[in-house]
């Protein structure tokens, strides 16, 4: 619990997740993807970029929001569990902001644009779609109205996906239950 407190841990934790999804998948790094390298034409390090079958690049960023979410599922008090809960739905939405702002998409050549913003977790993604009902109308499936994707790595579905991807020229990514 400590552990996942701290940012670090929490995501080295979401990018192992995604590593062992990719990796499931078939995909070898530095031959299908890279992994926390400096991108192209900027100085950020996303933490994935797939190199898709078609030439194009497909950027994933592992992000936990935790905190708020642990203390939630540890609080008795129903009214101040929504409270948290609440709170967690916004760091999650924090995450996508902030993935948006960093623009990927424009830091690799041929990188579809948007970014895949991974949660390590389906409870983490589910609490923050419950208590925010906002969330769910920022994951939309136009790319032209928005750059970030949610993903839950539920494992088969990730991997059918990957096995598929190749074969897309435009991805759109939502995983629900």
């Amino acid at each position: 619990s400590k552990v996942m407190n701290s940012p670090g841990p929490r995501g080295k934790w979401g990018q192992m997740s995604v590593r062992k999804i990719l990796e499931s998948a078939g995909m070898i790094e530095d031959i299908h993807f890279i992994h926390d390298k400096k991108s192209e034409l900027g100085n950020d390090r996303p933490d994935f970029v797939v190199n898709l079958a078609d030439g194009k690049k497909l950027v994933l960023d592992a992000k936990v929001p935790f905190t708020a979410f642990e203390k939630a599922t540890n609080e008795k008090d129903p009214n101040q569990q929504k409270i948290l809960f609440q709170k967690h739905s916004s760091e999650a939405r924090k995450h996508m902001d902030e993935l948006s702002k960093k623009e990927y998409w424009n830091q690799f050549e041929d990188a579809h644009p948007y970014v895949i913003m991974c949660l390590p977790a389906e409870s983490i993604l589910y609490a923050a779609f419950q208590y925010d009902e906002n969330l769910f109308k920022a994951v939309d499936f136009d790319i032209n109205s928005i750059e970030i994707k949610l993903d839950k790595p539920i494992k088969k579905s990730i991997i059918a996906i990957f096995g598929f991807v190749g074969f897309l020229t435009a991805l759109f990514i939502l995983f629900a239950s």
